[in-house]
């Protein structure tokens, strides 16, 4: 037998996810707005394990990054070194969830409808819904960890101040607990600014695509991806058309207003 066909076949971890939601009734945002459900969506791998008090002991919270979802979690480049026999979050072990935040994935969106009239939200929110995920809908009382990647590393810092003995551990990777500031500073300001500066986005109550949506997804692209990714994702074509002004099939079309 050859060494390839010797090979594990590969697991479908995203299959293998349970998906779910739990909407949570008349959630109060820090800014004192409110929404009458808002709604969490998630999924689970692996089961939960109880003490002899019925406590949930081993489960694990991941918090994805910037307009991620909880498949980011599911995908080959995160599963198959994460949740097999041994490795760091081995799914016979852990209760491991995920789940999409306030204005991601299938979670209450300003796109759902309200656009610009959706409440104002902060990590702070978003932790406290997760926390009402876990509670209200999981039976969860305590996490083994808090694990976040970028974005998701700043709600596991969240995590740490605001609810500091829900979880035993928090591993932020690759994030920092200071405020926004720099480089990231620069480049939240570049995707944003083209679509505020655009009378066609119309304060977020458009009907067509704005036609500075292109010009603001290139600004977030070169300084968030690598000149590699940069050459596959925006072409010097596109960058051209984009500098003429013209309008671009091949452009990701927007949905939302956030």
């Amino acid at each position: 037998m050859s060494a390839a066909a010797a090979q594990p076949a590969a697991v479908d971890y995203l299959s293998l996810a349970k998906e779910g939601s739990h909407v949570v009734k008349n959630f109060a945002f820090a800014s004192g707005e409110t929404l009458a459900e808002l709604r969490i969506n998630y999924a689970t791998w692996g089961a939960p394990r109880r003490d002899q008090a019925g406590h949930i002991t081993n489960a694990i919270l991941l918090c994805h990054g910037t307009t991620g979802s909880w498949q980011n979690f599911g995908s080959p480049w995160w599963s198959t070194r994460m949740y097999g026999p041994g490795q760091p979050l081995d799914t016979s072990k852990y209760f491991v969830i995920a789940s999409d935040t306030i204005g991601s994935g299938k979670s209450s969106k300003p796109s759902d409808g309200l656009r610009m009239q959706f409440p104002r939200y902060t990590l702070a929110d978003v932790v406290k819904a997760q926390r009402a995920l876990l509670t209200e809908k999981l039976d969860v009382r305590q996490l083994h960890a808090v694990i976040g990647i970028s974005y998701g590393g700043r709600q596991a810092w969240q995590w740490s101040v605001q609810y500091p003995d829900f979880m035993r551990g928090v591993v932020p990777i690759v994030s920092s607990p200071f405020p926004n500031a720099g480089r990231r500073g620069m480049q939240d300001f570049l995707g944003i600014e083209p679509l505020l500066r655009d009378p066609t986005w119309n304060q977020g109550a458009y009907t067509d695509q704005p036609r500075n949506f292109p010009l603001a997804v290139m600004a977030y692209c070169s300084t968030y991806l690598c000149w590699r990714n940069r050459s596959h994702r925006i072409s010097t074509r596109t960058i051209g058309s984009i500098s003429c002004g013209s309008t671009m099939a091949s452009t990701p079309t927007a949905s939302s207003s956030e």
